[in-house]
């Protein structure tokens, strides 16, 4: 799961909501059709709802977009979002880009997530002008580009790391680039030539003096770490 996904965690859900919804009722949930589960939608956990999405039918992620389309409410909006955090949006994506500034119940982060599993040149645009306006938002839009991948944005997401002075972006941006070497790995970069260590990333908490880079084999007692062990040939 990515921070972007477990920054849509379920704390804002009464405990009794999720005893309720995580009760053993999984596979139920997994079999219902997209009509079966619009009247639970607002009320079940971020999983179950992420795992109902990955396995439904082509004709019911077709309805649920449909649903998103039709949804008024941001309550409405962010839950129909949560379905596509793993799946392709096969709607038009002009709708996702009009939801991305949407602060209310998280609908502009869900809808960043839900883009990232499209590959398409306006979402890399996207990625940039988040970040370089440093909108609510950026951490998390670095991982628009993971599918929408340039030779050279290694160089520019370790450029973003070093500038960005928020903790919670920079832990994202961080998860994201370990993500981004591990998908694309690049051996072409002043980065992959020249170094060969550990990238420490404190936690969302931490302090930018907590980053540092060190010899392999030497870990910090906490935080994570982008490890770069390829070599110039």
């Amino acid at each position: 799961m990515s921070v972007a996904q477990e920054n849509l965690g379920d704390e804002h859900m009464p405990e009794a909501s999720r005893r309720r919804l995580d009760d053993g009722k999984s596979d139920e949930i997994t079999n219902m059709s997209y009509d079966q589960l619009l009247p639970r939608l607002s009320e079940m956990t971020f999983v179950r709802i992420t795992s109902w999405g990955e396995k439904a039918s082509e004709t019911d992620i077709e309805r649920a977009a449909h649903g998103l389309a039709a949804t008024q409410s941001p309550k409405g909006q962010y839950a129909h979002l949560r379905i596509f955090s793993c799946r392709h949006f096969p709607g038009d994506i002009q709708l996702l880009f009009s939801l991305v500034n949407e602060e209310e119940e998280r609908v502009g982060l869900a809808a960043l997530i839900a883009l990232s599993q499209i590959t398409h040149r306006s979402i890399r645009e996207l990625a940039f002008r988040l970040i370089n306006a440093r909108a609510k938002w950026r951490g998390q839009a670095f991982e628009l580009l993971l599918r929408n991948f340039r030779p050279g944005d290694h160089e520019i997401a370790l450029q973003w790391f070093e500038a960005e002075d928020d903790a919670e972006a920079r832990h994202s941006i961080g998860s994201d680039l370990m993500k981004l070497c591990e998908m694309h790995p690049d051996r072409s970069t002043r980065y992959a030539r020249s170094m060969k260590g550990t990238v420490f990333i404190p936690p969302r908490t931490g302090s930018r003096e907590a980053d540092r880079v060190e010899p392999p084999g030497q870990r910090p007692a906490k935080g994570m770490c982008l490890r770069f062990e390829w070599r110039h040939s």
